[in-house]
């Protein structure tokens, strides 16, 4: 098999390899998103959390605790909410990676075919070249013998 016809498959894999690599990045991306997201939703109910003991130790009737406890549990279920949301991203990004790497390990074997192929394509030719002047000497020689 010769090189050439490998080029139109390498395109193909460099292309598929850009695509996972494009991806991973949009994955990387959403992840620091997500995580950004999870770490303003923690630092608000610690800050609002801090505002309720300062407010306990001024006082607070019992209607106010009932709806700092209610807001407390939908904030700690909004934090658990985006730590799954965080998870998942992370483990779309490990599979963004696992496929990126394969990609990457296959075009990077097809560029190592093609140039072993273009060497021996090379070898090939030079060959052909060399019985070529092996044949164009041979018959000199034998025409030189037969003039004699």
């Amino acid at each position: 098999m010769s090189a050439s016809r490998l080029r139109p498959i390498q395109g193909i894999a460099d292309h598929r390899e850009r695509e996972a690599a494009r991806r991973l990045g949009a994955d990387r991306a959403r992840l620091r998103a997500e995580e950004v997201q999870w770490e303003r939703l923690c630092r608000f109910r610690d800050e609002y959390r801090r505002d309720f003991q300062k407010g306990l130790q001024r006082g607070m009737d019992a209607g106010r605790l009932a709806e700092y406890q209610v807001f407390m549990a939908r904030l700690d279920e909004a934090v658990t909410a985006q730590a799954a949301v965080v998870e998942a991203a992370r483990r779309a990004l490990a599979e963004a990676q696992k496929a990126w790497r394969l990609r990457h390990t296959r075009t990077r074997s097809l560029d190592k075919a093609i140039e072993r192929l273009e060497v021996e394509d090379g070898r090939g030719e030079e060959r052909r070249e060399q019985a070529l002047l092996d044949e164009v000497a041979g018959r000199r020689g034998r025409a030189a013998a037969r003039s004699r």
